[in-house]
C-alpha cells in the first residue's frame, strides 16, 4: 500500500504508534558517486534492505510456527504411547480369554496379573516422559506468545501491516475518531474576521482623545450640540465621508479612499452579513 493512500490523520497517528524498524546499514560504496548514482544506489540498497527485513520476518514466523506444531505432534506422540499400551493389554487380553482352556478362577488369577504388569509398565512410561512432556508444555507456552510478537514485527514493516494493528487497537480507534471529530469541529468553527488598522489613532499617546482641527486649529463643534458645548473627536475608525447611500456598492470604493469603517462595510457585503443593509 503505498504512502499517499493513507489520510494524512491516518499516516499521522500510525507514525506516532508505530515506531520504524531499524534500517541494516548499507554496504560500503553505495555513497555518493558521480552523476547522482550515489543516491541512486543509495534508495535500490535501502529498498533492498526493507525486503531483505521483510523476508527475514516472514522465514522466523514460519520457522516459530512450524516448532509449535512439532512440539504440539511430540505431546500428542507422548500421549498416544500410552494408549496404544492400554490398547495392546486390552488385546492381549481377548486373546487370553479367547484361548483359555482352564479354570475360570485361574483365568480371573492371569488377567489381574497382566493388568498388574501392564499398569506398572504404564506408570513407569509416564514417570519417564513426565520431564518431556513438561518440557514440551513449556516450549510450546514460549512459542505461543513469540509468534504473535513476530506477526506484530513483519506486519510493521508493511503500510498494510500497521492498518491492520490499528484496526485492531481499539485505544487508537478512538484517539482517530476523537482527532476526526475535532478536525470537523474546527471546520466549523472556520470563519472570515475582518481586521484593520488605523492609520490614524483616535487618542495620543497619554490615551486622551484627538480632537478635530478646523483650518484655523480650532476644535470643531459637533453639529448636534449646540456650539461650544461639544466637541468633536477624532475617531478611531477614521471619518465616514459617505452617507450610507453612497456605500450600496462598497466594493467600487478605492482602497486608498477607504476609512476602517467603510472597508468593515466592504467586508459585511462581501459576507453577506445579515445586519448590513445599503438603505
Amino acid at each position: 500500500m503505498p504512502d499517499d493512500a493513507i489520510p494524512e490523520a491516518v499516516a499521522d497517528l500510525i507514525a506516532e504508534s508505530f515506531s520504524e524498524p531499524e534500517a541494516d546499514e548499507v554496504a560500503a560504496g553505495n555513497g555518493d558517486g558521480e552523476g547522482g548514482e550515489g543516491s541512486e544506489n543509495g534508495d535500490e540498497a535501502a529498498t533492498g534492505a526493507d525486503e531483505d527485513r521483510v523476508v527475514a520476518a516472514e522465514e522466523r514466523l514460519d520457522s516459530l510456527k512450524t516448532a509449535l506444531l512439532k512440539a504440539k505432534q511430540k505431546l500428542i506422540d507422548l500421549d498416544s504411547d500410552a494408549e496404544a499400551l492400554a490398547q495392546k493389554q486390552e488385546q492381549e487380553l481377548d486373546a487370553l480369554k479367547t484361548h483359555w482352556t482352564g479354570e475360570k478362577s485361574a483365568l480371573r488369577l492371569q488377567v489381574q496379573e497382566v493388568r498388574l504388569t501392564y499398569k506398572v509398565t504404564v506408570q513407569k512410561l509416564k514417570d519417564a516422559r513426565k520431564d518431556q512432556q513438561k518440557a514440551l508444555k513449556a516450549e510450546i507456552k514460549a512459542l505461543e506468545k513469540q509468534i504473535p510478537q513476530a506477526e506484530t514485527a513483519l506486519k510493521l514493516l508493511s503500510n498494510r501491516g500497521k492498518l491492520e494493528l490499528m484496526l485492531a487497537d481499539d485505544d487508537l480507534i478512538g484517539t482517530l475518531k476523537e482527532r476526526w471529530t475535532a478536525a470537523e469541529v474546527a471546520k466549523q468553527l472556520d470563519y472570515p474576521i475582518f481586521m484593520a488598522v488605523s492609520e490614524r489613532g483616535g487618542k495620543d499617546n497619554s490615551g486622551d482623545y484627538k480632537h478635530l482641527l478646523d483650518e484655523d486649529g480650532s476644535s470643531l463643534n459637533s453639529p448636534t450640540s449646540p456650539a461650544g458645548r461639544s466637541t468633536r473627536y477624532r475617531s478611531g475608525l477614521g471619518e465616514l465621508r459617505r452617507a450610507p447611500a453612497d456605500l450600496a456598492d462598497a466594493a467600487k470604493i478605492p482602497d486608498e479612499q477607504l476609512c476602517v469603517a467603510e472597508a468593515f462595510v466592504r467586508f459585511a457585503q462581501a459576507q453577506k452579513l445579515e445586519f448590513w443593509g445599503g438603505e
